[in-house]
């Protein structure tokens, strides 16, 4: 008798959003499919599918959210840039800037709760104090992480 845990119920979840990837790269390849996520009809789409997957269903680990997150992924991977949102300078600009992004906020949330704050301080936030720290910490990661995509990655990048 065959017996399913969470655990294997979650990697399945988790194969189907890989296999989504994976459609949106072979559909790369297809002019078709590419000529037709330029459509502003697919930007329709993609974002009406993300938000019902954001105010229709209690988690996103499940089919048919997985599909209707996937089918977006698909046209924006390919082509559907949400009307000029996903082109515009600005969105471009901190694309450049999400690695560093990513690499560094959890460092500064750690050495600004951690460090400078102490946990049992922060643990007695109330959920405005805690989101305005947090808020209040945005410019300095966006110039820190400007620093880093400047002065380390694009030179990096740039040797190959």
């Amino acid at each position: 008798m065959l017996v399913l845990t969470k655990a294997h119920l979650a990697l399945d979840i988790h194969a189907f959003a890989f296999a989504g990837g994976m459609a949106a790269a072979l559909l790369s390849r297809n002019e078709g499919f590419r000529e037709k996520a330029t459509h502003p009809l697919a930007s329709v789409w993609a974002v009406a599918a993300v938000a019902l997957v954001v105010t229709g269903f209690d988690t996103a680990y499940a089919v048919l959210p997985t599909v209707l997150l996937g089918s977006a992924f698909c046209l924006i991977s390919n082509g559907a840039n949400v009307w000029g949102l996903l082109s515009s300078p600005l969105t471009r600009a901190f694309g450049e800037i999400t690695y560093s992004i990513y690499l560094l906020h959890g460092p500064l949330l750690f050495i600004v709760f951690r460090l400078a704050i102490g946990l049992d301080e922060a643990a007695s936030f109330s959920p405005a104090i805690y989101w305005g720290y947090v808020a209040a910490l945005i410019p300095f990661l966006l110039g820190v992480s400007l620093a880093s995509l400047k002065l380390f990655e694009l030179p990096i990048i740039s040797r190959d």
